[in-house]
């Protein structure tokens, strides 16, 4: 059996789809794990509604808690072997279980990885980069990217290793789980078929804003310390290490202090606070490196 997780808040107008994506697939030995995180609309209403008819859809409801207790309820709620998740207002393709299951089981692999489309407005894009060999270093890299939804792995990967997103972060919380979710596995495989749509929210503060930079590099920190605490290889620790703190934290600084549209003054500021970890910016991530000091310089022209 796979579960699929569906967290939701206040997105009736969206769930439906969603719900109704993952219980038609063609793959039909499926359960779909819904965590309603404190919805006030008519989500619950609905989702009773379709239940009725397939006793397939689990409805929990939780206070709220935000995204990240969501998925760890709905992880502890499956009863599947494996287990995927979708964003409530994102549409799977009808066979999107049904390949990313064929390609794990043909492999003996613990994680299947699809390519996506990014929707935004009225265009669309598709949304997976490289590839899985060297998986972990090309994902701290972000030459890798699968986003949320793009995942099926065997439930015994987070249950064995203790793995959960971290509550309380509304940002980042699902890097830092595929992080610990890659170092565990013994192998991966990709579909390079885009298997569903993401809808990109260009209004929120996803978008181009420094709100949410602290909690960006709180992560990576986290990140950082939890693999250091791991790895037991002095090369392989400093190649994850220059990774994230030479390519990856400066690149999530400079590329949206670069697009914000606060006041030059403020953005100074965010440059002081963080001068030392742009310092730290290096030369590991070869035409990415090239690319960012090309932004890193741009953006010290527009401060000028």
């Amino acid at each position: 059996m796979v579960s699929v997780v569906i967290p939701t808040y206040n997105r009736e107008d969206y769930v439906v789809r969603a719900v109704e994506s993952a219980l038609h697939q063609t793959y039909r030995d499926i359960e779909v794990v819904l965590i309603d995180d404190g919805s006030t609309d008519d989500t619950a209403r609905k989702m009773h509604d379709i239940g009725r008819n397939d006793h397939r859809l689990k409805y929990f409801f939780q206070e709220n808690k935000g995204v990240a207790a969501a998925r760890n309820l709905g992880m502890q709620k499956a009863n599947g072997e494996y287990i995927s998740f979708l964003d409530s207002d994102d549409v799977l393709e009808p066979d999107k279980i049904e390949e990313q299951l064929q390609e794990l089981l043909k492999n003996q692999a613990d994680v299947c990885v699809c390519n996506y489309w990014i929707v935004t407005g009225n265009k669309r894009r598709l949304g997976l980069r490289g590839s899985v060999k060297n998986f972990l270093l090309h994902y701290l890299q972000n030459k890798m990217t699968p986003q949320t939804n793009a995942w099926l792995f065997k439930s015994t990967l987070w249950k064995e290793n203790g793995i959960f997103f971290r509550e309380g972060c509304s940002w980042g919380e699902d890097m830092e789980f595929f992080v610990k979710l890659i170092f565990f596995m013994k192998k991966a495989v990709s579909v390079d078929r885009p298997l569903f749509t993401y809808q990109q929210d260009t209004q929120g503060l996803s978008a181009a804003s420094l709100a949410k930079l602290e909690q960006d590099v709180f992560i990576w920190n986290e990140i950082w310390k939890w693999l250091k605490s791991n790895i037991k290889d002095a090369d392989e620790e400093n190649l994850y290490e220059r990774a994230i703190f030479g390519y990856r934290i400066p690149a999530l600084l400079i590329y949206r202090l670069n697009r914000c549209k606060d006041e030059k003054s403020v953005v100074r500021g965010f440059v002081k606070q963080y001068r030392s970890y742009l310092s730290k910016r290096d030369w590991s991530n070869g035409l990415r490196s090239l690319k960012l000091a090309m932004e890193w310089n741009h953006l010290r022209l527009k401060l000028l």
